[in-house]
């Protein structure tokens, strides 16, 4: 059922003079509470609400039918409360009127009573609960009660409060989560008078997270449409992202809308919905390489699913910004500094060669986009436009590029190209080598020359790396990577001792224990490293008696 269908069915309910019970049901993120406020708030602002109190309840967490019943109580609203978060003044106003009706012997008594929560769950609950009459309530999150409030418990008091009680019950839940699901469907169909399904479509979760006019909304809209993101919880916390992102970019209308397109991309890899391409698909898929492949016998048939889906979405492969992009989707840390300067370079390249040939263009125009196109006009655009815009180039576009040289039997340009990328990334930490050689994948073997000089020129970085530095960041807090492990290897008794004398502090212990947890990572050379971790505290405990006294925690700590 559309958004505007739902939004009537609410308004109704909560306008009729009729008691009753109503319940919505939807997968988690859809919007269901989104829409049941929505149209709370509708009802009360032109004065459609047939009962005066309200109460809403998320079961998330409650354990008992008492629990239950005293959320009710205390979450009460009234007026143009209705809708709010209820404040201290409201909890207190709430057990005041209980003890003005005379459910508890004194006001003093419902103030210890709030320090106790198992006191009010026996009493208040059970003796102001019969003051909850005539109001509307909202039960959320049903399917996430704990184990000791039951689904039969919940719909006996939701059936008691409508036919009893006089009041209008909302219930809010994802069915196909709820750990009894067969007996919820049996009992909600003797209790509920209407059920809804909500189910939004694209346009109508991106229209509710994404309501601006400019043509950043308009284009996050386009782009939440294109991958047909329903979970509005998912598409809010993205246009919170999004935004942060805009701010953070060169006002160029090209970059921005490229950098959400992949912003977007990141959050659906992130959903985990099914069907989802992964987050390392994302970074190793070229459109280029995927229009250029001759068949899809080697894929799976979910990376053809994953390519079919990309095939018309604007995002052609992972650049060095698509990948800081995609880093802080997937790990929260969003890298604004590495972006921002990552972007105006990709910006500078732009201006220094406004007229030439676009890469992507040569491809489009030359390759794919005529049959008259002579090989060698093809190939020199080719290598002119890849050196000149290699910063922006993925280790995809260069290793299609070399393919292309080579088989044309173009190597002195085929070496030209990969002189200048590894010039150009120089600097780099081995881990760049390794997602760019990741990105690549499996290929054949006359096509490994490009992937064989990346793996070369990783294990060289990391060679050449001080495997102490590496120890010393790890126990000021950094997390160990595949790399550490790597270096952790290749040190010498020798190494340890350095690394133990240079350190200061907690970090001593510190590194001592990592380095003890790092060996039973690195496989069978697990004892030879940590035997000449224990054999460097030796030395350095033979040094003097102290140092003796001292190096023993350490040793328990490697162990």
């Amino acid at each position: 059922m559309i958004a505007s269908s739902i939004e009537s069915e609410i308004r109704y309910f909560l306008s009729a003079p009729a008691p009753g019970v109503l319940c919505i049901k939807g997968q988690w993120g859809v919007g269901k509470t989104h829409a049941w406020r929505k149209a709370l708030a509708s009802a009360q602002k032109d004065g459609k609400l047939a009962l005066s109190k309200y109460s809403y309840v998320s079961l998330f967490g409650l354990n008992s039918l008492d629990d239950l019943k005293l959320e009710i109580l205390l979450r009460r609203q009234s007026g143009a409360s209705i809708g709010k978060e209820p404040d201290e003044a409201t909890v207190l106003g709430n057990i005041r009127g209980a003890n003005a009706k005379g459910a508890l012997a004194s006001l003093g008594q419902a103030f210890s009573l709030i320090m106790n929560r198992k006191g009010v769950a026996d009493i208040a609950a059970k003796a102001s609960f019969m003051f909850v009459t005539q109001q509307i309530v909202c039960l959320d999150d049903l399917e996430r009660a704990s184990k000791g409030l039951s689904v039969r418990e919940v719909l006996g008091l939701v059936s008691m409060l409508s036919e009893s009680r006089g009041c209008k019950v909302a219930i809010l839940l994802n069915e196909e989560q709820h750990d009894e699901k067969d007996e919820f469907k049996r009992q909600l169909e003797k209790v509920a008078d209407r059920t809804l399904v909500f189910n939004l479509s694209p346009k109508e979760s991106a229209e509710i997270a994404v309501s601006g006019t400019t043509h950043f909304d308009q284009t996050l809209r386009d782009r939440m449409i294109d991958l047909d993101m329903r979970n509005l919880r998912v598409n809010f916390r993205l246009a919170k992202a999004a935004h942060r992102l805009v701010e953070c970019l060169p006002q160029d209308e090209e970059l921005v809308d490229s950098c959400i397109a992949t912003m977007v991309l990141g959050f659906y890899a992130g959903s985990g919905s099914e069907g989802v391409p992964p987050f390392n698909f994302i970074r190793r898929y070229d459109k280029l390489g995927a229009q250029l492949r001759a068949n899809t016998d080697s894929l799976s048939a979910e990376e053809v699913s994953y390519h079919e889906l990309l095939k018309t979405y604007p995002y052609d492969n992972c650049s060095r910004l698509d990948s800081l992009i995609l880093d802080s989707t997937e790990n929260g840390h969003f890298q604004e500094d590495a972006i921002q300067s990552v972007a105006r370079e990709i910006l500078e390249e732009r201006q220094l060669q406004p007229t030439a040939r676009d890469f992507d263009s040569v491809w489009s125009d030359l390759y794919f986009g005529s049959l008259e196109t002579d090989d060698d006009t093809f190939l020199d655009a080719l290598y002119d436009s890849a050196c000149r815009e290699m910063p922006r180039l993925s280790a995809s576009n260069i290793h299609t590029t070399i393919q292309f040289l080579r088989k044309a039997g173009r190597d002195y340009q085929v070496n030209d190209v990969m002189q200048k990328y590894f010039e150009l990334h120089a600097a780099e930490r081995p881990e760049f080598y390794a997602k760019a050689h990741a990105e690549i994948g499996v290929v054949a073997e006359e096509d490994k020359l490009f992937r064989t000089a990346l793996l070369e020129r990783y294990e060289a970085s990391l060679a050449s790396r001080d495997p102490i530095e590496s120890i010393k960041e790890i126990a000021s807090g950094r997390a160990f990577t595949e790399d550490d492990l790597f270096l952790l290897r290749r040190m010498t008794e020798e190494d340890f001792v350095r690394t133990f004398e240079s350190l200061r502090g907690p970090e001593i212990r510190k590194a001592a224990s990592m380095i003890g947890m790092m060996s039973i990572n690195v496989g069978a050379e697990g004892d030879s490293v940590r035997g000449r971790a224990v054999m460097a505290l030796e030395r350095i405990g033979d040094k003097s008696p102290l140092r003796r006294q001292k190096v023993q925690g350490l040793m328990a700590e490697l162990s």
